[in-house]
């Protein structure tokens, strides 16, 4: 059996897509396993079945390892999602699996529901801080 992801972070970047789709294929559904720069395109039209059960278990491992960073920091201002993916699938991430994940905690549960979670949806959030630093408000 092929290690198909070594990391939580290999899970959460754009070959994760692909990977998840992999790991689907190989517990018996049929599916057609396409490179991950073809699924993201625009998530606002209609998905096929099997790639809306691909991005639900995505949401739920994103959801996961970011309730078990904030419990790591102790995130009590919010955890913070950025990067490409988020943004574009943020319907699916405000369906529910992503925040029921990060809120399952076991017996720490109680902490992490009170952690906020935000998706930056800035285009270019490193050069808006920059840019901030830099003019001397940041």
């Amino acid at each position: 059996m092929a290690i198909l992801a070594r990391r939580s972070s290999d899970t959460l970047i754009g070959a994760g897509i692909g990977a998840g789709l992999a790991i689907m294929g190989m517990v018996g559904r049929k599916l057609a396993v396409q490179a991950p720069t073809a699924l993201a395109g625009d998530w606002d039209e209609a998905l096929a079945a099997e790639h809306e059960m691909a991005l639900a278990l995505f949401c739920s491992v994103l959801g996961a390892v970011a309730g078990n960073l904030g419990l790591m920091v102790l995130a009590t201002g919010g955890v913070y999602v950025a990067g490409g993916i988020a943004p574009r699938i943020l319907p699916f991430l405000q369906r529910g699996g992503f925040r029921e994940a990060f809120d399952r905690k076991g017996r720490l549960h109680t902490l992490v529901e009170r952690m906020p979670a935000y998706v930056v949806t800035h285009p270019q959030p490193g050069l808006l801080g920059a840019a901030l630093v830099a003019s001397g408000l940041g």
